[in-house]
């Protein structure tokens, strides 16, 4: 949201190279805010009342917060993997419009550069605003089941996306065009109610390492995108290359929400049972 309009600004009036001064000295001052301001547990910053509920049904492991995790088993885990794969789709879908839309409105929908940037806030925003939208309702939605909860805004996340991918592959005029990729980043939005929630419900005290390893797929999906538009996307303002993109990121979308449908389950798995101890008491049964 922020990005956007001031690389129009400062390109169409210092240049390009400024672009990239104001985002590296940006950046690093983000990175030491949070460097020192970080802080790791929750009694840090939230009431006693609060930090009853983090705690709640969780093990002792969870609550000393020991650094023990069963990497292999969670690795293996069909329903984990369900959960990267739906999250690699959603993510390089939105960080592929996050990265490439501005092109996409200025060669081929035909946007000019300062407009292109303040047009670029929209679709990130209406991101915010469903994902703020769809958190609530599945705390709030009381009337069936986590699973069903979870299945169903998955599904509102990442089914219209992938259609609406499609349809923006034939779309010709550009504020239709605009509004397509509006709808699609609106979307993805409520992803947290689904991948998100059951990779932090099935995993349970190792959640971390869960949710951690979707931020690191964020940082193949940027390499990913660029990738992709490597292959398919040799002239910028080519329709068809870029509906060749477009499909390749609408089929994953629908077949990894498909697959989250039969996989998806609120049940903590197997691997939730390992701790240290019976990984140490395993290993003493062995070596007897």
């Amino acid at each position: 949201m922020i990005t956007n309009p001031i690389a129009g600004i400062i390109c169409e009036s210092i240049g390009w190279p400024y672009v990239y001064y104001f985002h590296a000295i940006a950046s690093g001052c983000l990175f030491f805010s949070w460097f020192f301001f970080y802080l790791d547990r929750p009694e840090q910053i939230v009431s006693t009342k609060e930090i009853e509920k983090i705690h709640k049904d969780k093990t002792q492991a969870h609550i000393d917060m020991d650094k023990f995790i069963p990497y292999w088993e969670i690795c293996k885990n069909p329903i984990i993997l369900t959960v990267w794969l739906n999250a690699l789709g959603d993510i390089g879908a939105n960080v592929f419009l996050l990265t490439y839309i501005p092109t996409y409105f200025n060669k081929v929908l035909k946007f000019g550069i300062a407009e292109t940037g303040f047009l670029g806030i929209l679709p990130p925003l209406m991101n915010v605003v469903f994902k703020m939208i769809s958190g609530y309702a599945s705390d709030e939605w009381k009337y069936n089941s986590e699973r069903f909860k979870m299945i169903a805004l998955n599904s509102f996340a990442l089914m219209p996306s992938g259609v609406l991918y499609f349809v923006l592959g034939y779309v010709k005029s550009p504020w239709a065009g605009f509004v397509f990729t509006v709808a699609i980043q609106s979307f993805l939005g409520a992803n947290c109610g689904g991948f998100y929630k059951c990779g932090t419900l099935v995993s349970r005290q190792y959640s971390h390492y869960v949710i951690a390893n979707i931020q690191f797929i964020k940082c193949i999906s940027l390499f990913a995108a660029p990738g992709l538009v490597a292959i398919f996307v040799r002239d910028d303002t080519s329709e068809e290359q870029w509906r060749h993109t477009f499909f390749v990121l609408g089929t994953l979308l629908i077949a990894a929400n498909i697959l989250f449908c039969f996989m998806a389950t609120d049940k903590p798995a197997e691997f939730t049972k390992i701790t240290r101890k019976s990984k140490e008491e395993e290993k003493n049964e062995i070596i007897l």
